[in-house]
């Protein structure tokens, strides 16, 4: 039996690492931060109490970090298999 969890893991510190390097590339200030916490939520299968309590921040403005992150990382995703 395969361990997709470790799979899962890797992938999101490769789409992690890449989308690091693309936005420091074009200066956008988006926060690394904000990608950490996305990742994980999605990846970690953390709980947005603890993922809050990590980051010294409440469940809602996890919540809101998250939705907004998987924006981005969507749109990034999407830009990647166009080229």
């Amino acid at each position: 039996m395969r361990n997709f969890g470790m799979e899962k893991t890797i992938i999101a510190k490769q789409l992690v690492a890449m989308m690091v390097k693309k936005l420091k590339l074009m200066e956008r200030q988006f926060p690394v931060r904000d990608l950490l916490i996305w990742a994980e939520r999605e990846y970690g299968g953390m709980t947005l109490e603890d993922i809050g309590c990590k980051h010294s921040i409440g469940r809602e403005r996890v919540r809101q970090i998250h939705i907004k992150t998987g924006v981005v990382v969507n749109k990034f995703i999407k830009e990647r298999e166009a080229v």
